[in-house]
């Protein structure tokens, strides 16, 4: 994982983080957020992954629910 800050100004801090292929988003995205202290923050993202779990919550069971996803797929989050 790479990281840059591009942006400072009234509190608010903008960065780029480039991960590398077969990094775990999820743990990269945590220890960023550590390493930087961040308290809040918005994310928007472009990418791809070979393999991922989505999860959707179901109101009817309380509980989320997972989607596997086996194949190259783009992913863009706003």
């Amino acid at each position: 994982m790479k990281s840059k800050l591009i942006h400072e100004a009234h509190g608010q801090r903008s960065f780029v983080v480039v991960l590398a292929t077969d990094d775990e988003i999820q743990d990269c995205l945590g220890r960023f957020a550590t390493e930087q202290k961040l308290s809040a923050a918005q994310v928007s993202a472009i990418g791809a992954f070979r393999r991922a779990t989505l999860r959707f919550f179901d109101w009817q069971t309380k509980a989320y629910q997972p989607i596997q996803v086996e194949e190259q797929v783009e992913v863009r989050l706003d």
